[in-house]
């Protein structure tokens, strides 16, 4: 199970070390080849005011329905801001967002060699991959099957967490 950048990682363990896995979930996973949006570019440039005001900006913009942070957005923040400029957390994040290696993309034809069975889940409200990212992994994965969730955005496995864990049930039983 991968959400986001876990996601195209376990597109390259598919690709690397195929025994590894049997089946994959891919939520709001990134590896399509589309330009990032406002909302990941905040994300991508967080450290350049790395503040809990800057975090709380952050935070709303991965989720459809902000009342899920219940009236403690500035709390959650500033304790997520707390961890963020952790130097090894601010060290591994500049490392993963380096502009020399730019995101990983996956093609069509390195997509269509994966042979294991997918479920992509993706945020319909999704700001920081759109939906148009699902779809394309999903129509590329040749054994992938997409379920498009309704008043979702990246965070689905929180925002929607009883479908999320029915669709992962049904999916991983067979």
């Amino acid at each position: 199970v991968g959400n986001s950048m876990g996601g195209m990682i376990t597109l390259r363990v598919a690709q690397l070390a195929p025994e590894r896995l049997g089946r994959m979930i891919l939520m709001g996973s990134g590896g399509a080849p589309i330009p990032p949006t406002d909302d990941l570019m905040k994300l991508i440039t967080f450290y350049q005011d790395p503040s809990p005001e800057a975090m709380a900006d952050l935070l709303v913009r991965f989720v459809a329905d902000t009342d899920l942070f219940a009236g403690k957005l500035d709390e959650i923040a500033k304790t997520r801001v707390a961890l963020a400029t952790r130097e090894d957390v601010r060290r591994s994040h500049l490392a993963t967002f380096n502009p020399e290696f730019g995101p990983v993309k996956y093609t069509p034809e390195e997509l269509a060699a994966v042979p294991h069975e997918a479920l992509v889940l993706h945020g319909r409200e999704d700001r920081m991959l759109p939906v148009t990212a699902g779809y394309y992994l999903a129509e590329n994965l040749p054994n992938a099957q997409l379920h498009v969730l309704p008043h979702a955005g990246h965070w689905i496995q929180i925002e929607q967490a009883s479908r999320f864990t029915a669709q992962a049930k049904l999916f991983l039983a067979g």
